[in-house]
Protein backbone atom coordinates (compact mmCIF):
# COMPACT_ATOMS: atom_id res chain seq x y z
CA UNK A 1 0.00 0.00 0.00
CA UNK A 2 1.41 3.00 -1.18
CA UNK A 3 2.54 5.81 1.59
CA UNK A 4 -0.20 8.23 2.15
CA UNK A 5 1.83 11.21 1.92
CA UNK A 6 0.99 10.50 -2.19
CA UNK A 7 -2.05 11.64 -1.64
CA UNK A 8 -3.45 8.31 -2.21
CA UNK A 9 -5.73 7.74 0.84
CA UNK A 10 -7.26 11.01 0.33
CA UNK A 11 -7.76 10.32 -3.03
CA UNK A 12 -9.50 6.60 -1.98
CA UNK A 13 -11.99 8.50 0.13
CA UNK A 14 -13.35 11.31 -1.52
CA UNK A 15 -14.09 8.28 -4.33
CA UNK A 16 -15.84 6.33 -1.64
CA UNK A 17 -17.87 9.78 -1.07
CA UNK A 18 -19.11 9.57 -4.70
CA UNK A 19 -22.42 8.00 -4.02
CA UNK A 20 -23.27 7.09 -7.63
CA UNK A 21 -19.68 4.40 -7.36
CA UNK A 22 -22.08 2.24 -4.47
CA UNK A 23 -24.05 0.59 -7.79
CA UNK A 24 -21.65 -2.59 -8.88
CA UNK A 25 -22.21 -1.59 -12.62
CA UNK A 26 -21.57 2.40 -12.36
CA UNK A 27 -18.02 1.14 -10.25
CA UNK A 28 -17.07 -1.23 -12.48
CA UNK A 29 -17.81 0.76 -15.58
CA UNK A 30 -15.60 3.67 -13.83
CA UNK A 31 -12.76 1.47 -13.29
CA UNK A 32 -12.75 0.35 -17.06
CA UNK A 33 -12.36 4.19 -17.86
CA UNK A 34 -9.73 4.70 -15.66
CA UNK A 35 -7.48 1.94 -16.71
CA UNK A 36 -8.17 2.83 -20.03
CA UNK A 37 -7.52 6.63 -19.57
CA UNK A 38 -4.17 5.96 -17.88
CA UNK A 39 -2.96 3.10 -20.94
CA UNK A 40 -2.70 0.01 -17.63
CA UNK A 41 -4.85 -3.13 -17.15
CA UNK A 42 -6.53 -3.49 -13.68
CA UNK A 43 -8.77 -6.30 -12.48
CA UNK A 44 -11.69 -4.52 -10.66
CA UNK A 45 -11.44 -4.80 -7.02
CA UNK A 46 -13.15 -7.19 -5.06
CA UNK A 47 -17.14 -6.45 -4.17
CA UNK A 48 -16.05 -7.63 -0.19
CA UNK A 49 -15.20 -5.26 2.18
CA UNK A 50 -16.55 -1.31 2.15
CA UNK A 51 -16.87 1.01 -0.31
CA UNK A 52 -13.57 3.10 0.63
CA UNK A 53 -11.56 0.04 1.02
CA UNK A 54 -12.54 -1.21 -2.85
CA UNK A 55 -11.74 2.43 -3.65
CA UNK A 56 -8.57 2.54 -2.13
CA UNK A 57 -7.76 -0.58 -3.70
CA UNK A 58 -7.99 0.37 -6.99
CA UNK A 59 -5.96 3.79 -6.62
CA UNK A 60 -3.24 1.65 -4.97
CA UNK A 61 -3.20 -0.76 -8.29
CA UNK A 62 -3.39 2.34 -10.38
CA UNK A 63 -0.58 3.50 -8.82
CA UNK A 64 1.71 0.74 -8.58
CA UNK A 65 0.93 0.20 -12.58
CA UNK A 66 1.98 3.48 -13.17
CA UNK A 67 4.44 4.97 -10.85
CA UNK A 68 2.41 7.96 -10.89
CA UNK A 69 0.56 8.72 -8.05
CA UNK A 70 0.77 12.74 -8.51
CA UNK A 71 -0.89 12.41 -11.78
CA UNK A 72 -3.30 9.91 -10.39
CA UNK A 73 -6.22 12.57 -8.55
CA UNK A 74 -6.44 14.67 -12.13
CA UNK A 75 -7.16 11.78 -14.13
CA UNK A 76 -9.55 10.39 -11.98
CA UNK A 77 -11.82 13.68 -11.93
CA UNK A 78 -11.50 13.39 -15.36
CA UNK A 79 -12.89 9.88 -15.97
CA UNK A 80 -15.56 11.06 -13.16
CA UNK A 81 -16.80 14.04 -15.78
CA UNK A 82 -16.84 11.89 -18.68
CA UNK A 83 -19.11 9.46 -17.03
CA UNK A 84 -21.21 11.84 -14.60
CA UNK A 85 -21.11 14.82 -16.57
CA UNK A 86 -20.13 18.14 -15.64
CA UNK A 87 -22.10 19.36 -13.26
CA UNK A 88 -23.37 17.79 -10.43
CA UNK A 89 -22.56 17.81 -6.74
CA UNK A 90 -20.43 14.65 -6.54
CA UNK A 91 -18.27 15.81 -9.35
CA UNK A 92 -18.54 19.05 -7.69
CA UNK A 93 -17.62 17.60 -4.23
CA UNK A 94 -14.50 15.20 -5.75
CA UNK A 95 -13.44 18.72 -7.96
CA UNK A 96 -13.02 20.22 -4.41
CA UNK A 97 -11.04 16.91 -2.84
CA UNK A 98 -8.36 16.82 -5.53
CA UNK A 99 -7.45 20.61 -5.25
CA UNK A 100 -7.06 19.78 -1.74
CA UNK A 101 -4.83 16.94 -2.64
CA UNK A 102 -3.15 18.86 -5.28
CA UNK A 103 -2.44 21.63 -2.43
CA UNK A 104 -0.01 19.19 -0.97
CA UNK A 105 2.36 18.71 -3.83
CA UNK A 106 5.13 20.86 -4.79
CA UNK A 107 6.57 18.57 -7.41
CA UNK A 108 4.61 16.54 -10.57
CA UNK A 109 5.98 13.05 -10.82
CA UNK A 110 9.34 13.47 -12.65
CA UNK A 111 10.48 15.85 -10.54
CA UNK A 112 9.85 13.68 -7.44
CA UNK A 113 11.51 10.61 -9.19
CA UNK A 114 14.43 13.12 -10.04
CA UNK A 115 14.67 14.35 -6.86
CA UNK A 116 14.65 10.73 -5.07
CA UNK A 117 17.43 10.00 -7.64
CA UNK A 118 19.64 12.43 -6.19
CA UNK A 119 18.72 12.22 -2.72
CA UNK A 120 19.57 8.53 -1.98
CA UNK A 121 23.20 8.80 -2.88
CA UNK A 122 23.82 11.51 -0.62
CA UNK A 123 21.86 10.09 2.87
CA UNK A 124 25.03 8.39 3.84
CA UNK A 125 27.04 11.65 3.75
CA UNK A 126 23.88 14.04 5.66
CA UNK A 127 24.56 14.14 9.27
CA UNK A 128 21.00 14.10 10.57
CA UNK A 129 21.99 16.61 13.76
CA UNK A 130 22.88 19.02 10.77
CA UNK A 131 19.39 18.15 8.79
CA UNK A 132 17.88 19.37 12.37
CA UNK A 133 19.76 22.95 12.01
CA UNK A 134 18.43 23.28 8.70
CA UNK A 135 15.39 22.06 9.73
CA UNK A 136 15.26 24.73 13.01
CA UNK A 137 17.07 27.22 10.96
CA UNK A 138 14.07 27.31 7.90
CA UNK A 139 11.11 26.67 9.55
CA UNK A 140 11.17 28.24 13.24
CA UNK A 141 11.22 31.41 12.25
CA UNK A 142 8.23 31.42 10.39
CA UNK A 143 6.62 29.33 13.48
CA UNK A 144 6.40 26.31 11.38
CA UNK A 145 6.51 22.70 13.30
CA UNK A 146 9.52 20.76 11.52
CA UNK A 147 7.91 17.18 11.02
CA UNK A 148 8.20 13.84 13.74
CA UNK A 149 11.63 11.92 13.59
CA UNK A 150 13.75 11.94 10.74
CA UNK A 151 14.02 8.40 8.53
CA UNK A 152 15.46 9.35 5.24
CA UNK A 153 15.85 12.36 3.13
CA UNK A 154 13.10 11.01 0.90
CA UNK A 155 10.63 10.48 3.38
CA UNK A 156 11.83 13.61 4.94
CA UNK A 157 10.66 15.81 1.58
CA UNK A 158 7.39 14.37 1.28
CA UNK A 159 6.52 15.65 4.68
CA UNK A 160 7.38 19.14 4.60
CA UNK A 161 5.62 19.22 0.92
CA UNK A 162 2.54 20.62 2.57
CA UNK A 163 4.00 23.19 4.62
CA UNK A 164 3.33 26.83 3.34
CA UNK A 165 5.02 30.38 4.68
CA UNK A 166 2.04 32.58 5.89
CA UNK A 167 2.72 36.16 4.52
CA UNK A 168 4.42 37.08 1.26
CA UNK A 169 7.03 34.27 1.13
CA UNK A 170 6.27 32.09 -2.25
CA UNK A 171 8.82 29.99 -2.15
CA UNK A 172 7.77 26.72 -0.37
CA UNK A 173 9.48 25.61 2.62
CA UNK A 174 10.52 22.15 1.00
CA UNK A 175 12.54 23.95 -1.29
CA UNK A 176 13.96 25.95 0.48
CA UNK A 177 15.35 23.01 2.86
CA UNK A 178 16.53 21.34 0.21
CA UNK A 179 18.74 24.22 -0.87
CA UNK A 180 20.38 24.62 2.55
CA UNK A 181 20.40 20.92 2.69
CA UNK A 182 22.59 21.54 -0.52
CA UNK A 183 24.76 23.72 1.20
CA UNK A 184 25.93 20.90 3.81
CA UNK A 185 27.44 18.87 0.74
CA UNK A 186 29.41 21.19 -0.57
CA UNK A 187 30.50 19.83 -4.18
CA UNK A 188 28.62 16.63 -3.56
CA UNK A 189 25.45 19.21 -3.35
CA UNK A 190 25.73 20.97 -5.96
CA UNK A 191 23.29 19.35 -8.05
CA UNK A 192 20.56 19.26 -5.50
CA UNK A 193 21.20 22.82 -5.33
CA UNK A 194 20.70 23.11 -8.95
CA UNK A 195 17.39 20.60 -9.01
CA UNK A 196 16.25 22.94 -6.43
CA UNK A 197 16.99 26.41 -8.32
CA UNK A 198 15.03 24.83 -11.53
CA UNK A 199 12.01 23.34 -9.27
CA UNK A 200 12.08 27.01 -7.43
CA UNK A 201 11.61 29.13 -11.13
CA UNK A 202 7.95 28.96 -10.74
CA UNK A 203 7.73 30.44 -7.32
CA UNK A 204 10.28 32.97 -8.17
CA UNK A 205 12.96 31.79 -7.56
CA UNK A 206 15.48 29.85 -4.83
CA UNK A 207 16.57 33.14 -2.57
CA UNK A 208 19.88 34.04 -0.83
CA UNK A 209 19.41 32.05 3.03
CA UNK A 210 21.76 33.51 5.24
CA UNK A 211 21.33 29.85 7.37
CA UNK A 212 23.59 28.24 4.57
CA UNK A 213 26.77 29.89 6.21
CA UNK A 214 26.33 27.84 8.93
CA UNK A 215 25.26 24.65 7.97
CA UNK A 216 28.11 22.05 8.66
CA UNK A 217 29.69 24.86 10.56
CA UNK A 218 27.71 24.63 14.19
CA UNK A 219 29.09 27.02 16.58
CA UNK A 220 29.96 25.77 19.78
CA UNK A 221 30.09 27.33 23.52
CA UNK A 222 32.44 25.83 25.67
CA UNK A 223 32.07 26.52 29.31
CA UNK A 224 35.12 24.54 31.39
CA UNK A 225 34.76 24.45 35.22
CA UNK A 226 37.82 23.56 36.99
CA UNK A 227 39.11 23.30 40.29
CA UNK A 228 42.03 25.51 41.71
CA UNK A 229 44.21 25.64 44.48
CA UNK A 230 43.43 28.79 46.09
CA UNK A 231 40.87 28.65 49.37
CA UNK A 232 39.47 31.88 48.17
CA UNK A 233 38.41 30.62 44.58
CA UNK A 234 38.33 26.77 44.68
CA UNK A 235 36.48 26.99 41.51
CA UNK A 236 37.06 28.79 38.37
CA UNK A 237 35.08 29.45 34.97
CA UNK A 238 36.28 29.67 31.25
CA UNK A 239 34.27 30.15 28.39
CA UNK A 240 34.80 30.59 24.76
CA UNK A 241 33.49 30.12 21.28
CA UNK A 242 34.84 27.76 19.09
CA UNK A 243 33.97 26.55 15.22
CA UNK A 244 34.26 23.48 13.64
CA UNK A 245 37.65 25.09 11.88
CA UNK A 246 38.48 25.55 15.59
CA UNK A 247 38.29 29.38 15.60
CA UNK A 248 38.26 30.40 19.48
CA UNK A 249 36.31 33.98 20.06
CA UNK A 250 34.91 36.04 22.87
CA UNK A 251 36.92 33.89 26.07
CA UNK A 252 35.83 35.12 29.00
CA UNK A 253 36.60 34.05 32.51
CA UNK A 254 35.45 34.20 36.17
CA UNK A 255 36.67 32.84 39.47
CA UNK A 256 33.96 30.96 41.90
CA UNK A 257 34.00 32.34 45.11
CA UNK A 258 33.57 30.10 48.38
CA UNK A 259 29.85 32.34 49.55
CA UNK A 260 27.91 29.65 46.88
CA UNK A 261 29.62 26.73 47.93
CA UNK A 262 32.51 24.08 45.97
CA UNK A 263 29.51 22.08 44.35
CA UNK A 264 27.31 24.93 42.23
CA UNK A 265 28.98 27.26 40.41
CA UNK A 266 25.76 28.67 39.31
CA UNK A 267 25.76 32.29 40.40
CA UNK A 268 29.30 33.17 38.56
CA UNK A 269 28.46 30.57 36.04
CA UNK A 270 25.28 32.89 34.95
CA UNK A 271 27.12 35.94 34.90
CA UNK A 272 29.76 34.13 32.54
CA UNK A 273 26.94 33.28 30.11
CA UNK A 274 25.46 36.71 30.31
CA UNK A 275 29.18 38.06 29.22
CA UNK A 276 29.48 35.47 26.05
CA UNK A 277 26.07 35.77 25.12
CA UNK A 278 26.24 39.76 24.50
CA UNK A 279 29.63 38.86 22.23
CA UNK A 280 26.87 36.15 20.67
CA UNK A 281 26.71 36.73 16.67
CA UNK A 282 23.19 37.01 15.79
CA UNK A 283 22.93 34.61 13.07
CA UNK A 284 24.76 32.44 14.63
CA UNK A 285 22.59 31.46 17.93
CA UNK A 286 20.43 28.82 16.17
CA UNK A 287 23.30 26.68 15.30
CA UNK A 288 25.12 26.71 18.60
CA UNK A 289 25.44 23.69 20.98
CA UNK A 290 26.53 24.54 24.53
CA UNK A 291 29.10 21.82 25.84
CA UNK A 292 30.27 22.36 29.50
CA UNK A 293 33.87 20.59 30.61
CA UNK A 294 33.60 19.62 34.45
CA UNK A 295 34.76 17.55 36.81
CA UNK A 296 33.63 14.37 38.14
CA UNK A 297 32.30 15.51 40.60
CA UNK A 298 29.99 18.40 39.07
CA UNK A 299 28.96 15.75 36.03
CA UNK A 300 25.81 15.85 37.00
CA UNK A 301 25.22 19.08 37.91
CA UNK A 302 21.85 20.30 36.60
CA UNK A 303 24.21 23.05 33.84
CA UNK A 304 21.53 23.02 31.46
CA UNK A 305 19.35 24.46 33.95
CA UNK A 306 21.72 27.87 34.08
CA UNK A 307 19.90 30.94 32.18
CA UNK A 308 22.12 34.19 31.14
CA UNK A 309 20.37 37.43 33.03
CA UNK A 310 18.10 39.13 30.40
CA UNK A 311 19.81 37.70 27.57
CA UNK A 312 18.42 33.75 27.96
CA UNK A 313 15.54 34.55 30.00
CA UNK A 314 14.53 30.43 29.82
CA UNK A 315 16.92 27.88 30.90
CA UNK A 316 20.25 27.33 28.45
CA UNK A 317 18.99 23.75 27.73
CA UNK A 318 15.74 24.68 26.41
CA UNK A 319 17.16 27.24 23.75
CA UNK A 320 20.24 24.67 22.89
CA UNK A 321 21.60 21.46 22.39
CA UNK A 322 23.25 21.23 26.37
CA UNK A 323 26.09 18.41 26.47
CA UNK A 324 28.58 17.50 29.26
CA UNK A 325 32.29 16.82 28.86
CA UNK A 326 34.54 14.86 31.89
CA UNK A 327 37.47 17.25 32.55
CA UNK A 328 39.39 14.54 33.71
CA UNK A 329 38.85 12.48 30.38
CA UNK A 330 40.64 15.52 28.38
CA UNK A 331 43.83 15.46 29.93
CA UNK A 332 44.29 11.93 30.51
CA UNK A 333 46.02 10.33 26.82
CA UNK A 334 44.95 7.14 28.06
CA UNK A 335 41.41 7.22 28.17
CA UNK A 336 41.83 9.39 25.37
CA UNK A 337 43.29 6.81 22.84
CA UNK A 338 39.88 4.60 23.99
CA UNK A 339 37.42 7.62 23.43
CA UNK A 340 38.83 8.18 19.80
CA UNK A 341 38.67 4.74 19.10
CA UNK A 342 35.23 4.35 20.34
CA UNK A 343 33.54 7.40 18.41
CA UNK A 344 35.18 5.97 15.20
CA UNK A 345 32.88 3.00 15.70
CA UNK A 346 30.12 4.99 16.64
CA UNK A 347 30.50 7.38 13.97
CA UNK A 348 30.99 4.33 11.60
CA UNK A 349 27.91 2.94 12.95
CA UNK A 350 25.29 6.16 12.50
CA UNK A 351 26.74 6.47 8.88
CA UNK A 352 25.53 3.26 8.01
CA UNK A 353 22.48 3.39 9.85
CA UNK A 354 23.81 0.83 12.65
CA UNK A 355 24.14 2.55 15.30
CA UNK A 356 22.49 1.54 18.48
CA UNK A 357 22.10 1.99 22.31
CA UNK A 358 24.24 -0.49 25.06
CA UNK A 359 22.20 -0.22 28.34
CA UNK A 360 23.39 -1.06 32.03
CA UNK A 361 20.82 -2.54 33.99
CA UNK A 362 21.28 -3.37 37.88
CA UNK A 363 19.80 -5.58 40.49
CA UNK A 364 15.73 -4.44 41.12
CA UNK A 365 15.46 -2.39 37.48
CA UNK A 366 13.82 -3.06 34.54
CA UNK A 367 15.36 -3.94 31.54
CA UNK A 368 14.52 -2.26 28.35
CA UNK A 369 12.22 -4.95 25.96
CA UNK A 370 14.37 -5.53 22.79
CA UNK A 371 17.48 -3.21 23.88
CA UNK A 372 21.07 -4.97 24.37
CA UNK A 373 21.83 -4.38 28.28
CA UNK A 374 24.95 -5.18 30.14
CA UNK A 375 24.06 -6.75 33.83
CA UNK A 376 25.70 -4.28 36.12
CA UNK A 377 27.79 -6.49 38.80
CA UNK A 378 27.94 -5.49 42.55
CA UNK A 379 31.58 -5.08 42.13
CA UNK A 380 32.61 -1.84 40.72
CA UNK A 381 36.03 -2.67 39.62
CA UNK A 382 34.68 -5.84 37.88
CA UNK A 383 32.08 -3.53 35.66
CA UNK A 384 35.30 -0.95 35.24
CA UNK A 385 36.88 -4.06 33.53
CA UNK A 386 34.30 -5.28 31.89
CA UNK A 387 33.63 -1.81 30.08
CA UNK A 388 37.02 -1.33 29.38
CA UNK A 389 37.00 -4.95 27.38
CA UNK A 390 34.00 -4.28 25.63
CA UNK A 391 34.90 -1.56 22.97
CA UNK A 392 32.20 -2.24 21.45
CA UNK A 393 29.76 -0.02 23.67
CA UNK A 394 30.07 3.65 22.34
CA UNK A 395 26.53 4.60 23.07
CA UNK A 396 25.42 3.41 26.77
CA UNK A 397 22.41 4.16 28.94
CA UNK A 398 21.85 3.66 32.04
CA UNK A 399 18.16 1.67 33.17
CA UNK A 400 18.29 3.29 37.15
CA UNK A 401 18.85 6.83 37.77
CA UNK A 402 21.85 8.52 38.83
CA UNK A 403 23.02 11.42 41.05
CA UNK A 404 26.08 12.22 42.47
CA UNK A 405 25.05 13.69 45.62
CA UNK A 406 23.25 10.49 46.31
CA UNK A 407 25.98 8.38 45.15
CA UNK A 408 29.67 9.85 45.48
CA UNK A 409 30.84 6.43 44.06
CA UNK A 410 29.48 7.11 40.49
CA UNK A 411 29.19 3.35 39.94
CA UNK A 412 28.48 2.64 36.19
CA UNK A 413 28.94 6.24 34.89
CA UNK A 414 32.40 6.46 36.71
CA UNK A 415 33.09 2.95 35.26
CA UNK A 416 32.01 4.09 31.92
CA UNK A 417 34.01 7.54 31.57
CA UNK A 418 36.97 5.83 32.76
CA UNK A 419 36.54 3.17 29.91
CA UNK A 420 36.27 5.91 27.35
CA UNK A 421 32.56 5.37 26.59
CA UNK A 422 32.15 8.80 24.66
CA UNK A 423 28.25 8.80 24.55
CA UNK A 424 26.79 8.33 28.43
CA UNK A 425 22.89 9.13 29.03
CA UNK A 426 20.69 8.56 32.22
CA UNK A 427 18.08 10.21 34.08
CA UNK A 428 18.87 12.01 37.58
CA UNK A 429 15.92 11.24 39.59
CA UNK A 430 13.50 9.17 37.75
CA UNK A 431 13.38 5.53 38.80
CA UNK A 432 11.39 4.57 35.82
CA UNK A 433 13.33 4.47 32.55
CA UNK A 434 10.64 4.54 30.19
CA UNK A 435 11.04 8.23 29.32
CA UNK A 436 14.83 7.56 27.89
CA UNK A 437 13.29 4.41 26.20
CA UNK A 438 11.64 6.34 24.35
CA UNK A 439 13.88 9.27 23.52
CA UNK A 440 16.66 6.49 22.51
CA UNK A 441 14.02 4.36 20.61
CA UNK A 442 12.50 7.59 18.30
CA UNK A 443 15.73 8.88 18.06
CA UNK A 444 17.31 5.45 17.07
CA UNK A 445 14.35 4.51 14.28
CA UNK A 446 16.33 4.84 11.32
CA UNK A 447 19.81 3.86 12.60
CA UNK A 448 21.39 7.13 13.41
CA UNK A 449 22.25 8.44 17.17
CA UNK A 450 24.12 11.09 15.96
CA UNK A 451 20.58 13.22 16.98
CA UNK A 452 20.92 12.53 20.45
CA UNK A 453 21.89 16.19 21.62
CA UNK A 454 19.02 17.86 19.43
CA UNK A 455 16.18 15.14 21.18
CA UNK A 456 17.74 15.32 24.48
CA UNK A 457 16.88 19.84 24.41
CA UNK A 458 13.02 19.22 22.94
CA UNK A 459 12.57 16.12 25.54
CA UNK A 460 14.00 19.05 28.33
CA UNK A 461 11.50 21.13 26.35
CA UNK A 462 8.32 19.04 27.31
CA UNK A 463 9.53 18.24 30.89
CA UNK A 464 9.49 21.78 31.66
CA UNK A 465 6.26 22.42 30.00
CA UNK A 466 4.70 19.51 31.97
CA UNK A 467 6.38 21.05 34.97
CA UNK A 468 7.91 17.54 35.91
CA UNK A 469 10.99 18.34 37.92
CA UNK A 470 11.55 14.58 37.74
CA UNK A 471 12.83 13.96 34.47
CA UNK A 472 16.14 15.58 34.46
CA UNK A 473 18.37 13.99 32.09
CA UNK A 474 22.21 14.38 31.76
CA UNK A 475 24.05 13.43 28.06
CA UNK A 476 27.85 13.10 28.11
CA UNK A 477 28.84 13.73 24.65
CA UNK A 478 32.64 13.39 24.16
CA UNK A 479 33.08 14.38 20.52
CA UNK A 480 37.24 13.83 19.95
CA UNK A 481 36.85 15.39 16.81
CA UNK A 482 35.75 18.32 18.28
CA UNK A 483 38.25 19.22 21.26
CA UNK A 484 37.04 21.81 23.74
CA UNK A 485 40.30 23.00 24.48
CA UNK A 486 41.57 26.18 22.45
CA UNK A 487 45.10 26.00 24.06
CA UNK A 488 46.91 25.08 27.12
CA UNK A 489 47.57 22.29 29.11
CA UNK A 490 44.20 21.34 29.05
CA UNK A 491 45.07 20.28 25.79
CA UNK A 492 44.52 16.00 25.44
CA UNK A 493 47.69 14.53 25.33
CA UNK A 494 47.08 12.61 22.40
CA UNK A 495 46.77 15.55 20.05
CA UNK A 496 49.95 17.08 21.45
CA UNK A 497 52.49 15.16 19.26
CA UNK A 498 49.92 15.65 16.11
CA UNK A 499 49.53 19.41 15.91
CA UNK A 500 46.88 22.06 16.70
CA UNK A 501 43.29 19.86 17.08
CA UNK A 502 41.33 20.95 14.36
Amino acid sequence: MHDTADGSADLARALAGVPELAHPLTFREFTLLLTEQLGIVVEPPARTGDREARCRSLVDSCVEKTGTPRRMPGVVLDVMIKLLGEEGDSVERLRDAVERIGLAFVFDDAQIHELDQLLMPLQRHVDLTQVADVLEQVLSPYRLTPPGPIADLASLVRSLEPLRYVGDRSTPPVLLVIGALSACLDARGEPLRRWAERAAEPFGGLPDQPWTRLIGKRLRLVIRVAQTRRSGAPVSLDGWFRTSSGKVMGRQSREHGPHCGPRYPMCCGQKLLGQLAQKLPRDDAAAMTVEFVLPWTLLDHPVEGWTANEVYRTPIGEQHPVVVRPLERVIDGVVWESVLTRWARFDAANRDRTASAIWLVRDGHRRPPGAAYINEPADAKQLASMLRDREDVSCLCLAYPFNHARDSSGGGVHSAIAAGVPVVLWLRDRSDPAPLEALVRETGMAGSLDGLPGAVRKYRIRAAADNDSQRSMVLVWDDPNQPPEPEGPLQPPSQRHRGTPQ
